[in-house]
């Protein structure tokens, strides 16, 4: 019977294998030469990474296999779901060399694959690609290029690369069934995933910046608040006209409803502001990280932060909502990327995003 796979946790980036961004001056290592100082361990989650995000979507589930016992499989990626009998799935083989990679260094890894399968440990994968950190060299290249001269010399070689590897304290030995089930084997299969195309397309993942570092451009100044209220700030705008009411005791639904209110109009003006300039922040960090959890991150603290203000008993909405952003420029934020780039109009932004998306309510009963 094919062996059931269990699913494991994607290995998210790993402490010092690069920094996390790129401030000061200095020089620049690319990420080719980067690839270099990697771990076994590393590269394979370097491509376990481009795998869960680039290519995600071609895939029900992706799992990284690679270590004691693996049976020639360091990363698994099922086509379909485990409902679906015989499950189509892809294998991934990493391979974390100086050089280019010869195919005497590669014979163990098609022989693992033609006895495991023999044996219905698992099924014969749809594709086998080869991920060389150095790329493979021209006469594997060739190999891959002509299936059958590349069943040939594997063939040819597994006396000397096969017999006694693929097994610890066993000689398995060609012949029999066994032979002619390698001989029947289709190797067009197995081709190589190049190593600029894994990073070409590594770098359009949330993962790139963690792991090779980014040269953050400098951040866009926030947009200027258009006249017209847009449809992405009416919640967080409707919760301050419901602030408003409730400080003057009569309706305010529109800013024509403060014609004689200065203050009010000033910080309507204010919170506007600071609402678009807490947007250039997400803008900022999505564009930096192709990631906006990090500014997700500095919602959630802020929110924990101005629990106690926002709870508190105030004499109507517009007091708590004034104290709430007052508060927001006093909380302290730990550990986020984004921590130095945080400006007073942001955290005061913040508090209007927090209540654009319900999170915080200025008038008590109010939603």
């Amino acid at each position: 019977m094919p062996e059931k796979l269990v699913s494991l946790e994607l290995p998210g980036p790993w402490p010092g294998a690069n920094a996390r961004r790129i401030l000061h001056p200095g020089q620049w290592i690319e990420p080719i030469a980067r690839l270099k100082t990697f771990s076994d361990e590393q590269f394979e989650v370097f491509v376990s990474q481009w795998l869960e995000g680039y290519l995600s979507t071609c895939y029900h589930e992706i799992q990284r296999r690679g270590g004691s016992g693996d049976k020639g499989r360091d990363i698994v990626a099922w086509v379909d779901g485990k409902d679906v009998k015989p499950r189509t799935w892809d294998l991934y083989q990493c391979k974390h060399y100086s050089q280019k990679l010869a195919p005497t260094e590669f014979y163990e890894e098609l022989g693992k694959l033609c006895y495991y399968t023999f044996q219905k440990h698992y099924t014969v994968p749809r594709a086998y690609y080869v991920a060389a950190s150095a790329g493979i060299g021209p006469k594997l290249q060739d190999l891959f290029d002509d299936a059958n001269e590349l069943k040939k010399q594997l063939i040819s070689n597994w006396a000397i690369s096969c017999s006694k590897k693929i097994v610890a304290s066993q000689n398995i030995r060609l012949e029999g069934r066994f032979k002619r089930y390698v001989e029947s084997f289709d190797f067009s299969i197995v081709s190589e995933k190049t190593i600029d195309q894994i990073l070409a397309e590594h770098k359009r993942t949330k993962y790139h910046a963690y792991v090779f570092g980014v040269e953050l451009e400098k951040r866009k100044p926030a947009q200027i608040p258009p006249k017209a209220i847009a449809e992405m700030e009416s919640r967080y705008v409707e919760q301050i006209f419901q602030a408003f009411s409730e400080r003057l005791g009569r309706s305010v639904s529109h800013l024509g409803d403060l014609s004689s209110e200065n203050e009010l109009k000033k910080f309507f003006a204010y919170a506007r502001e600071c609402f678009y300039s807490a947007e250039s922040l997400r803008e900022f960090a999505r564009d930096s990280w192709l990631d906006e959890s990090h500014f997700d991150d500095l919602l959630t603290q802020l929110e924990k932060g101005l629990f106690l203000t926002v709870s508190a008993d105030h004499p109507d909405g517009y007091k708590r909502m004034r104290e709430t952003c007052n508060k927001s420029l006093d909380i302290q934020i730990d550990s986020n990327i984004l921590r130095d780039e945080v400006k007073t109009a942001d955290r005061v932004g913040i508090c209007h995003q927090l209540a654009n998306e319900d999170r915080i309510t200025w008038v008590k009963g109010k939603s």
